[in-house]
């Protein structure tokens, strides 16, 4: 198997609601995305994150129960509000690089995760496989599914 890529994730999200019209009636998907990283990464949130983030905007936007201007609080601790999904970011030694992609509904949960290990070793395979293949491509790809035509 080549490199793990989690955006096929939102593909498979994608596949289900396209082919049912959703799950059982529901139409509002609350969902969040937690991306989980060693403490000297820099960037929050991730890539990978944004990616999920802006994939998952184009099946259908993650719609709160409570807006964020009706918090009580610190909305801030609610998470960022990008391309309509609660982003969280979690810095902390103990992690590599780990996602999670987390969907409620009544009285279930449905969550999706990817946890690296020890290393980026999971990146390695993708990336030469993109390599390999760059010179067959026209124009910018993104993601692996991109480069194994799962599109």
């Amino acid at each position: 198997m080549y490199g793990r890529d989690r955006r096929y994730d939102c593909d498979c999200v994608h596949d289900r609601d396209q082919d049912s019209g959703g799950y059982g009636g529901q139409t509002n998907f609350p969902m969040g995305i937690i991306d989980y990283a060693h403490d000297d990464k820099k960037d929050a949130p991730s890539g990978t994150a944004l990616e999920l983030a802006a994939r998952l905007s184009r099946i259908r936007p993650s719609e709160l129960t409570i807006p964020l201007d009706q918090t009580q609080g610190i909305i801030e601790s609610r998470g960022a509000r990008l391309s309509e999904s609660q982003i969280h970011s979690v810095r902390l030694p103990g992690y590599t690089i780990s996602a999670e992609i987390i969907f409620g509904l009544p009285d279930q949960r449905l969550s999706i995760r990817h946890d690296s290990g020890t290393s980026a070793q999971p990146y390695v395979g993708g990336a030469l496989l993109a390599i390999r293949e760059v010179s067959s491509f026209v124009g910018l790809r993104r993601g692996l599914d991109s480069v194994l035509d799962l599109e």
